[in-house]
């Protein structure tokens, strides 16, 4: 397991503070992943939007591990709000994507659109 540290006037920690992964006992990213969202990003907001994608695949292949689960009798976990906060960040920071050039969407618009 990689290190972790966080104070918000490093650029780690702004990552860190925008993606919510502030807390050592739970944190997603270790230091060494955040790094290089911002190496390969260039910016904060393009390590923010990384993150988030990395976030969103992870929960996607844990999300499909339980329902594989689930199938043999466990019981089932829903990580739908995860996913639509990650799928959130993807579209607040989609401006800062490296290589692209349009908006990221899910579903014809915004998340906050649907509440």
């Amino acid at each position: 397991m990689g290190s972790f540290t966080y104070d918000a006037s490093t650029n780690r920690g702004w990552v860190r503070l925008k993606l919510a992964d502030t807390q050592p006992e739970t944190h997603v990213f270790d230091d060494e992943e955040i790094d290089a969202f911002l190496s390969r990003g260039g910016s904060v907001d393009a390590a923010i939007y990384l993150g988030a994608q990395a976030a969103l695949a992870q929960a996607a292949r844990a999300t499909a591990a339980r329902s594989e689960s689930s199938n043999r009798g466990s019981r089932t976990i829903d990580d739908s709000h995860r996913v639509e906060a990650w799928k959130g960040l993807l579209v607040e920071y989609s401006h800062a994507a490296p290589g692209r050039k349009a908006r990221v969407t899910f579903d014809g618009g915004r998340p906050w659109d649907r509440c």
